[in-house]
């Protein structure tokens, strides 16, 4: 197989291998999502808590949607230049025991199949199975992509949520070590 970014002279006939045309495809929604996102060129803050996300769910996922991290879109073996210019993951329905600290929150509704953007780390809204209202922790909820679920340990720290048990909107920060001791636990 040859280079699959070989250019072609006027007059050469155009076949394009999908890959490559899927590549293109990836390279222009990363450039446009860089332009849209906080009306210009990120800062190194946003953009070290904003990643692009490919959803191989096998399902859309809305936005504040929850899915696991299960790889990269560029695998620098093969494509190096992509690796290094933005991260670019591969998210998946969180699966127990797999995805805890490695989730992702989408920032907006992403059909699966396609690229989108997702909060890696910080502060969000998200929707939280609450069992107990004392909890202050969530995380993943295997199966389940629509939001996390409480617990007395997690790798997300409830800092707000409404009021009561069942599904609550909450805001989490996640994306750090949270290691609950004594006086934290619930």
């Amino acid at each position: 197989m040859g280079d699959a970014f070989r250019k072609v002279r006027s007059g050469d006939p155009l076949a394009i291998p999908a890959n490559t045309f899927n590549a293109f495809i990836d390279a222009a929604i990363a450039h446009r999502q860089q332009q849209n996102v906080g009306g210009g060129r990120q800062s190194a803050y946003r953009q070290a808590s904003i990643v692009l996300v490919r959803n191989d769910s096998g399902t859309d996922v809305g936005q504040f949607g929850v899915l696991g991290i299960s790889g990269v879109v560029f695998d620098p073996a093969t494509a190096l230049e992509g690796f290094q210019g933005r991260v670019a993951l591969s998210g998946v329905t969180p699966v127990a025991g797999t995805h805890e600290a490695r989730f992702v929150i989408a920032a907006e509704p992403i059909k699966s199949g396609d690229i989108g953007t997702a909060y890696i780390a910080g502060a969000r809204q998200v929707q939280v199975s609450v069992a107990d209202a004392n909890h202050r922790f969530a995380e993943i909820v295997g199966g389940d992509a629509a939001k996390l679920a409480s617990g007395v340990a997690g790798t997300a720290h409830i800092i707000w949520k409404e009021a009561g048990t069942g599904t609550k909107w909450a805001i989490v920060r996640f994306g750090f070590s949270i290691i609950p001791h004594a006086g934290n636990c619930a």
